[in-house]
């Protein structure tokens, strides 16, 4: 009968640690809520800017992390089966820290966040001062109404 033997179970060092143990020694460094940018080489869904929603671990302990497009979307639906509301499975190296999370959920003003994380998603960042974004004003609703493009 053969035996199986993990890789992962297979001492990485002189110190006798597997490399399973030396993997869940390692914490995540990408913060919850943070935007970021999938940024794999031959990825076909390279650049899109997503929140990170989770952290979660490989089998042999390697930090991944889930991915969601909007946090109240993802927080109303995370609980319920038949929702898909993230996508798992990215690891450090393959992603670039947009804005890293902060206290105040996006560090956006509260005129129109979900304006705001729509441009922060679609890579369009704008300057945000007294109230307005540029080319926008802020309409009755509390959205946006304006011509042109939002400012790069």
């Amino acid at each position: 009968m053969a035996i199986i033997q993990m890789v992962h179970d297979l001492p990485s060092d002189v110190t006798g640690k597997t490399w399973k143990e030396k993997n869940l020694e390692t914490t995540h460094k990408i913060p919850l809520w943070s935007l970021v940018e999938i940024d794999y080489e031959d990825a076909t869904n390279k650049g899109v800017r997503l929140l990170v929603c989770g952290h979660t671990r490989d089998c042999d302990g390697t930090p991944l992390y889930s991915l969601t497009w909007d946090r109240d979307y993802y927080e109303q639906f995370v609980n319920n089966q038949y929702a898909t509301v993230s996508t798992g499975g990215y690891s450090e190296d393959g992603l670039k820290v947009i804005r890293a999370a902060s206290n105040n959920r996006f560090n956006l003003t509260p005129i129109s966040r979900s304006s705001q994380v729509k441009q922060m998603l679609c890579g369009r960042f704008s300057r945000i001062s007294t109230g307005r974004l540029y080319g926008h004003t802020p309409s009755p609703g509390g959205g946006y109404r304006g011509k042109g493009k939002v400012g790069k």
